[in-house]
This record gives structure tokens, C-alpha cells and sequence, in this order.
């Protein structure tokens, strides 16, 4: 069975220091945008030319020209708490622990975001977290309880609960602009 390239990747971010790496300067440092979706097949982006006539994703298409596409990629659990933690840890479900839906994903246990945050990087999460306990190795972090609701969601943060007026979408999109226009330009950010 051939390991999945997303829970190497993951794997390798984990074990990666690029502190240590003298080939690498704080400025040569990439900045990474991570879109986690659910239930989003390849068929859905027109990125995969997967012959099937659809809706163009001209933007998204755009990312995986200038960026990285997976092209041979797996997921390692099929249902939302386990596939997060899956892809959040590098390890399969039987090893990180949550097999469920009501799984918790560990504050302790160690994570991409974390690793990156302690080489220097600044790191954001917003929008669906699904993992029953606060976000831990991010900057910035405001997350729907649960799945959240697509209107007027309330989101959790460091600050509280807040229910903000509008469309999940619209409201993840302008957190996550916001925060960019606001971060430290001198660091690198995921």
C-alpha cells in the first residue's frame, strides 16, 4: 500500500525544523494557503481536466497552476473529525486516536501548523474546525462550533462567542483578508 502524499507532506512538515537549515532565510520562505474542504470531489475543479463538462473554477485553477496541485493524493478517513485530524497530525485515525465524530483532538499531540508556527511562521485558521477543543498552534483563530450554520453563524475565538451577520462563506473570506492585511509582513504565514 503506498503511503498518501498529504500525510507525508504532513508527516514531513512535522519532522521538518527549518530553523536548523541554513540554506533557508526567513524571506525565502514560501507562505502557505491551505484550503480544507469537505466533501469536495476532483470532479469539482476544473484544475484535474477530468473531462467531465463543468462549472469552471477559474481561481482555483489559477492557485494549482502558480502553487501546487496534488495530483495523486488519498484520504486517509472518509468522515469530517477523523479526516481533520488525519490531515492536522499525519497520522492515520488508529494512531491519532480519533476514529469518530466525537473524537477530540489533543492539544498536546504535535501538528503541521505548530511546527510551522515554532519556525517562525505565522499561522491563522478560520471557518469549520470540527474537532471538539480550542485550536491549538495557530496566531489567529475564530472556528464554527460543530459544522456551524451556512447564516448568521456564531464563531468561537480566543475572545469568546460571536455571532457574526451573513453568509459562512462571505464571513470566512473576509477574516481571512482581514488578517492578511493585518499580520507581520516580515514573517512567513500558513
Amino acid at each position: 500500500m503506498r503511503p498518501s502524499p498529504l500525510l507525508c507532506l504532513a508527516s514531513c512538515l512535522l519532522l521538518m525544523d527549518v530553523r536548523v537549515s541554513p540554506l533557508l532565510q526567513a524571506n525565502e520562505r514560501p507562505n502557505i494557503v491551505f484550503f480544507f474542504s469537505d466533501d469536495l470531489t476532483t470532479q469539482a475543479i476544473s484544475a484535474y481536466h477530468t473531462g467531465l463538462e463543468l462549472p469552471p473554477t477559474p481561481h482555483l485553477d489559477r492557485l494549482a497552476r502558480e502553487g501546487m496541485l496534488f495530483e495523486n493524493s488519498f484520504c486517509g478517513n472518509s468522515i469530517c473529525t477523523p479526516s481533520r485530524a488525519t490531515v492536522m497530525t499525519g497520522l492515520h485515525s488508529h494512531k491519532n486516536g480519533i476514529v469518530n465524530l466525537s473524537g477530540m483532538l489533543d492539544p498536546e499531540r504535535p501538528t503541521w501548523p505548530k511546527a510551522l508556527q515554532s519556525s517562525g511562521y505565522t499561522t491563522a485558521l478560520f471557518g469549520k474546525w470540527h474537532m471538539k477543543t480550542k485550536p491549538t498552534g495557530f496566531d489567529a483563530w475564530e472556528v464554527f462550533s460543530g459544522q456551524g450554520h451556512y447564516y448568521n453563524p456564531d464563531l468561537y475565538g480566543p475572545k469568546g462567542v460571536r455571532r457574526v451577520e451573513g453568509h459562512s462563506t462571505d464571513i470566512v473570506t473576509d477574516l481571512a483578508l482581514d488578517w492578511l492585511e493585518s499580520r507581520d509582513a516580515e514573517k512567513p504565514f500558513c
